[in-house]
C-alpha cells in the first residue's frame, strides 16, 4: 500500500494548492472560480513556451510566470468579476464557465493540437523510502505545496493584508468602515489565487503532460 499512499500524497499536494486558490477568492469575493483549471492550463503552456520553446532559463521563466503573467491574469479576472458581485449566482457561474471555455479554446489556437511533455522543474533522480520509490519531481512537488500553504498561512495570520482579508471575509461592509478597502483585498486575493493556479498547472503538467485537442 505504501507506493500508492506516496503517489496519492504527491498528487493530492497539487490539488491542495488548487483548492487553496479557489477557496481564497470564494471567501473574499463570493465568486466560485470555475475557470480555475483553464487558468492553470494556460499558465502551464505559457511556462512551456518561455522555457522549452524560447529556451529561456528556468530561473527566468518561473519569475516571469509568477510575477508578471499570473498577476496580470488575476487583475483581469478580478476586474471582470467585480461587476458581477451583486449578480445572481447563476450569472456568475455562466460567466466563469465562459472564461473556462475561452481558455480551453485559446490554447489550441495559440499552440495547436499537440501532445507535449513538460520536463520537471526539479532535479532528476529518485530515492527509496521503505520500498517506495520517490522521484525528484514528486518530492519537489510535495515540498512546494507545503511551502506555499505555509506562506499563505503566514500572510493571512501575520500580515496587514491577512488581517484585512479576514476582516473582509467576516463582514465586507463593516471592514470598509475601518479603512479596509475591499477592492484592494479582492485584487490581492485574485492575484494570489492565480499564482497558485500557475504553480499547480506547471506541477500537474510535469506529471500528466501538455495535451490539447
Amino acid at each position: 500500500m505504501l507506493p500508492f499512499i506516496v503517489l496519492g500524497l504527491f498528487a493530492g499536494a497539487i490539488y491542495a494548492l488548487s483548492s487553496l486558490g479557489i477557496v481564497l477568492t470564494y471567501k473574499t469575493t463570493g465568486i466560485f472560480n470555475f475557470a480555475y483549471g483553464g487558468v492553470a492550463m494556460f499558465c502551464a503552456y505559457v511556462f512551456w513556451q518561455l522555457r522549452d520553446r524560447w529556451h529561456l532559463s528556468q530561473w527566468l521563466a518561473i519569475p516571469i510566470l509568477l510575477f508578471v503573467v499570473a498577476p496580470v491574469l488575476g487583475l483581469i479576472l478580478e476586474a471582470m468579476f467585480r461587476s458581477l458581485a451583486a449578480s445572481a449566482p447563476e450569472v456568475q457561474i455562466v460567466v466563469a464557465l465562459g472564461v473556462l471555455a475561452f481558455f480551453t479554446t485559446l490554447v489550441p489556437i495559440v499552440w495547436g493540437s499537440t501532445d507535449e511533455q513538460l520536463p520537471s522543474i526539479f532535479p532528476h533522480g529518485q530515492f527509496t523510502v521503505h520500498g517506495a520509490t520517490i522521484t525528484g519531481n514528486e518530492a519537489g512537488t510535495f515540498l512546494v505545496a507545503i511551502a506555499m500553504a505555509g506562506a499563505l498561512y503566514v500572510v493571512l495570520r501575520r500580515t496587514r493584508l491577512g488581517t484585512a482579508t479576514r476582516a473582509v471575509v467576516d463582514n465586507r461592509d463593516l471592514a470598509s468602515l475601518v479603512a479596509v478597502n475591499p477592492g484592494t483585498v479582492s485584487q490581492a486575493a485574485w492575484i494570489i489565487s492565480t499564482v497558485f493556479a500557475a504553480i499547480a498547472g506547471v506541477l500537474l503538467s510535469s506529471q500528466e503532460g501538455l495535451v490539447t485537442y
